[in-house]
């Protein structure tokens, strides 16, 4: 109970960065919860690694889920979170949540997931733990993802001779 308190809006935020559909994620995180009970307890007692444990698990389900959707490269954008929080349509917030998206989803799936991760709140630590790397090894991979991903959305920018 207290794992499912301390994490749920973390695995929710890791999964609707992902799907982009929160009904999806909604979903996938019931699905998380749902095996991390069935295979209850996890090996090792710190909550770090129970974290960890149960981000893999959420991980492996999103797999999962691509695998089924027939599409592992990218899903379109949903209408509903494109225009969601981010500001009205056609104001500087939605654009530059717009971008952020777009580039998002142009980043390789390791960079989707380190950055998924980051977004869901986890230390580099746990990062390395879910991942089955090391801590240096998660921090780097996740600052280059960053890089990556600004790149991608200067290229965005990026005036158009005519």
């Amino acid at each position: 109970e207290e794992l499912y308190t301390t994490t749920v809006h973390a695995v929710f935020r890791f999964f609707v960065s992902r799907v982009h559909d929160e009904e999806t994620a909604e979903d996938l995180v019931a699905e998380t919860f749902f095996k991390a009970r069935r295979y209850w307890p996890p090996r090792g007692s710190a909550l770090a690694s129970q974290r960890a444990w149960l981000f893999r698990i959420a991980r492996n389900l999103l797999t999962d889920h691509y695998r089924t959707m027939a599409r592992c490269d990218e899903e379109a954008l949903s209408d509903e979170v494109v225009g969601g929080p981010a500001g009205a349509v056609g104001s500087a917030e939605h654009a530059d949540s717009l971008s952020i998206k777009m580039a998002f989803t142009r980043l390789s799936d390791v960079d989707q997931t380190l950055l998924s991760l980051r977004l869901a709140g986890l230390p580099n630590r746990e990062i390395a733990e879910t991942l089955d790397m090391n801590e240096g090894a998660a921090a780097m991979a996740c600052l280059r993802a960053l890089r990556r991903l600004k790149a991608l959305m200067e290229t965005e920018y990026e005036p158009v001779d005519g």
